[in-house]
């Protein structure tokens, strides 16, 4: 049997939590300043230019506790663009991956140079990346990283996807994979970062082959980040081939709990011919 003191604690953490959930539900968060729009909407999006799309991808919400809620936003005309967020979690695993992409992807948005044979283009992407993170509300944890996510489809289709790619560029209190998985190292663009490989049998679901590289120390400004040597070291590892095809590149934060504003400048991704 719990003691009286056990249960006024408990009650007094119940007040408060409740307390915060009303003082954020509904409110719209203080937004970066030059902001000229926003979305909150699960999947909501917006383009800027022809190339590229900004989307909410809340696609593990059903694991989300509150107070919980995340935007995306523009600002300065497409001078730059991003995504505010507040995450608790049930649990310990992703909830959120706001983005922007480049590329084609199940038949919502597509980009000219896109899908290309992996060993057979030079991607080029340039970025100037600013964070603001805190811990969560409810654990005290912040856990995040920024990464592109890259799909490797050799069939045409979305849903026959053979190796997934991502790059983390920065990360908080996560990791890619177990670190069983790790699997060697690549120095790329002057930057380090740990190699990680999960084959699709190692995961309950899903059928692609998991391919993560891990950013030793912070990436976080770049004109010139050459994502080819990626492609080339999975090439050489015989997990992708030169002629499996290339479907999107994205850039988000992968949320599992914490909050924080990410805001992106100067963004490009460019493919061409080597």
């Amino acid at each position: 049997m719990k003691s009286a003191a056990s249960k006024l604690i408990i009650k007094i953490a119940c007040l408060y939590a409740l307390f915060i959930f009303f003082c954020c539900s509904g409110v719209k968060p203080e937004l970066p300043s030059g902001v000229t729009m926003y979305l909150s909407s699960n999947y909501a999006s917006f383009r800027i230019g022809d190339r590229y799309v900004i989307e909410q991808n809340e696609w593990n919400i059903k694991d989300a506790a509150e107070p919980s809620y995340e935007y995306i936003f523009e600002g300065n005309n497409g001078g730059f663009f991003g995504w505010k967020w507040l995450w608790n979690n049930k649990k310990d695993g992703v909830l959120s991956y706001p983005m922007v992409s480049c590329g084609e992807w199940e038949g919502h948005y597509s980009a000219a140079g896109f899908p290309f044979p992996a060993g057979e283009r030079r991607v080029i992407s340039t970025f100037d990346i600013t964070e603001d993170t805190s811990p969560a509300v409810v654990n005290g944890r912040n856990s995040y990283d920024l990464a592109y996510d890259i799909w490797v489809e050799p069939h045409f289709s979305a849903k026959e996807a053979k190796c997934e790619i991502m790059i983390w560029l920065d990360s908080a209190d996560c990791m890619p994979a177990a670190l069983d998985c790790r699997a060697g190292s690549i120095n790329a663009n002057g930057c380090d970062f740990n190699f990680y490989s999960v084959p699709a049998e190692y995961f309950k679901t899903g059928n692609w082959h998991y391919a993560a590289f891990q950013a030793v120390k912070p990436v976080l400004k770049s004109a010139h980040f050459d994502i080819t040597p990626f492609f080339d070291y999975l090439i050489e590892k015989k997990i992708i081939n030169a002629k499996d095809k290339v479907f999107v590149i994205q850039l988000g934060t992968e949320v599992h709990m914490g909050s924080g504003t990410t805001i992106i400048s100067n963004y490009s991704v460019t493919v061409t011919k080597r």
